[in-house]
């Protein structure tokens, strides 16, 4: 096993162990013993088959009739026995493999959703590719390939030292005579086994080493092309409309040149590892054969134990072959293991970003304080510098200025969001926010409309979801309040605004900020969205950052982000 391999398994033991310390650890542990129980069954039986096989062949040389007969019934009797020993092992596998994978992900989950870190780590554009793979597939090949190589490793193991002593007592003191001498080596099968083992398993090493970098490579390109297929049907409108399918079919194409590319350098190499394994396999079958012929033509040893030391010879070989034949687990484990690591160095790194923010969010009873805000890009260049902001109970105030200087940036460090930059924000926890695009999340109409609340949360009927619609002109939404759908896809960007000045006459909030809300309305729809929340919430403070002109006249107070822009160095 290479240092690679033991540095993998020595920094992923963070998150192999928890699972076995944690709640699930009594039931894990239960599945765990019963499967080595079975795994230790197994291999019982197979030493008892080779036994039998000694003893069915010595009756097929001495043509005993009676003997070959028992031996057959014995043969049935073991088959009856391992059978059910060997499913019920791999059932059990299939459950503790599911539910490792499953406690993994929840944990994962959580660690990725809390604090809104999966934000933090995506805001790095470019450093963490394909999060979504990597939680959705490495979490369920990773668990999985961990245990079937700790239980490939036990299994061999325990077969070496079962086998082991059966060569060992075949071979041991015997004296061999070769080209006209005499050679006495105790346990001299064991040592043939290992010694071909080892010259197997450094030819396997040798060429598949590569193997495990293109692997990982093999996963990141898979997932980049998948992304570009996702991303094709979510801007699916804006590319037919703009008649841009010609370079999206270049990007999918250049996507999966490098699968291709990376799959047939796979390909050549498995072909590689594949010649010298199946030869040095198939060279297994009789390199035992010659061994044993001294002792078989010098009468030391019957036909009989000649097929037992065959079996035993492979199963010693295989035991000590064990890295050879798991190397392309042991390639793959590594990959997923390795894609992991990086996920889980990613989340750390959000997690000290946000613990280190040195925007301070403390709580406030009423108003939204803002104090000597200081606000970078991710770059660390300034954006803003000395925002100073109150914004009291029952205001209306409307932050204006050019797009792209930092209005938004103000949004999210009020959310938290932000993390490049220091100050001092003080604000209710009990704030709506209205981003610019509506988020509509996949489900029935109704669970999009009363979002970010449940539907065991909404207690009132439909009938103010009816008014409300037809009020902002989407009565032919209305049937379609209890359908399944991707809103986000259906409805427009105007409808999907509309929606979200719903859901704030839905929610009824103490504090709104909104990020340009109206942007895709009409002027008409516009007054009546602003008109409807200020007639139906009067006592509600409102922050809206926009830039259009029919805004003003829904405020009280007009701030120019502007002059807090920070000044370029020269």
């Amino acid at each position: 096993m290479s240092f690679e391999t033991l540095k993998l398994l020595k920094q992923s033991w963070k998150f192999i162990v928890p699972y076995w310390k944690s709640e699930e650890k009594y039931k894990a542990l239960a599945l765990l013993t019963g499967i080595l129980l079975l795994t230790i069954a197994n291999i019982g039986l197979s030493v008892k088959l080779t036994y039998w096989s000694k003893n069915f062949y010595d009756a097929l040389e001495k043509q005993n009739y009676q003997q070959f007969l028992y031996q057959t019934k014995i043969f049935f009797i073991l088959i009856l026995i391992f059978v059910p020993t060997f499913v019920s092992a791999f059932t059990l596998k299939g459950i503790l493999r599911f539910r490792w994978r499953q406690w993994m992900t929840n944990q994962f989950l959580r660690d990725w959703t809390i604090n809104d870190t999966y934000y933090h780590v995506m805001l790095d554009k470019g450093k963490l590719d394909n999060p979504d793979q990597r939680i959705s597939e490495d979490l369920s090949t990773f668990p999985s390939l961990s245990l079937n190589l700790f239980l490939s490793f036990f299994e061999q193991i325990l077969t070496l030292f079962s086998f082991a002593f059966v060569l060992w007592t075949i071979s041991s003191g015997i004296p061999l005579k070769i080209f006209g001498h005499t050679f006495k080596i105790h346990g001299y099968l064991v040592w043939a086994a290992f010694l071909y083992a080892m010259f197997g398993t450094f030819i396997v090493v040798k060429i598949g080493k590569p193997l495990i970098d293109l692997n990982f490579k093999q996963q990141h390109y898979e997932a980049n092309f998948r992304y570009s297929l996702i991303r094709l049907q979510d801007k699916r409108e804006e590319i037919a409309i703009f008649g841009g399918i010609k370079p999206e079919v270049k990007t999918l194409k250049d996507s999966f040149s490098f699968i291709k590319s990376n799959y047939y350098s796979i390909i050549i190499r498995s072909i590689y590892i594949n010649f010298s394994y199946t030869y040095f396999i198939n060279l297994s079958q009789i390199i035992p054969l010659i061994a044993a012929a001294p002792m078989y033509f010098t009468g030391i040893i019957t036909l009989g134990v000649v097929m037992q030391v065959q079996r035993a010879f492979e199963e010693v070989r295989s035991s000590f072959s064990v890295i050879a034949s798991n190397f392309s687990t042991i390639a793959e484990w590594r990959a997923s293991g390795n894609r992991l690591l990086e996920l889980v160095d990613h989340i750390h790194s959000a997690k000290q970003a946000i613990k280190h923010n040195k925007i301070s969010i403390t709580e406030s009873k009423e108003n939204i304080i803002i104090h000597n805000l200081n606000l970078d890009k991710p770059t660390n260049e300034p954006m803003l510098r000395d925002v100073n902001l109150e914004i009291k109970a029952h205001d209306r105030i409307l932050l204006i200025g050019s797009s792209g200087i930092g209005k938004s940036t103000i949004v999210r460090a009020l959310h938290g969001l932000w993390t490049h930059g220091s100050g001092d924000i003080r604000l209710p926890n009990n704030i709506f926010y209205v981003p610019q695009r509506p988020y509509m999340p996949i489900g029935t109409l109704k669970e999009a409309i009363i979002y970010p609340s449940i539907s065991s949360d909404y207690k009132e009927d439909n009938n103010e979801i009816i008014e409300l619609l037809i009020l902002f002109k989407l009565g032919h939404l209305v049937n379609h309040l209890n359908e399944l759908n991707d809103w986000s896809t259906i409805l427009s960007l105007g409808e999907q605004q509309r929606i979200s000045f719903i859901r704030i006459l839905i929610n009824k909030p103490k504090l709104i900020v909104m990020d340009e809300p109206s942007s895709s309305l009409n002027p008409d729809l516009e007054n009546l969205a602003f008109e409807t929340i200020l007639a139906k919430l009067k006592d509600t403070t409102i922050l809206t950052i926009g830039h259009s002109e029919t805004l003003k006249k829904f405020h009280k107070k007009i701030v120019n982000v502007e002059e807090w822009i920070a000044p370029v160095e020269v």
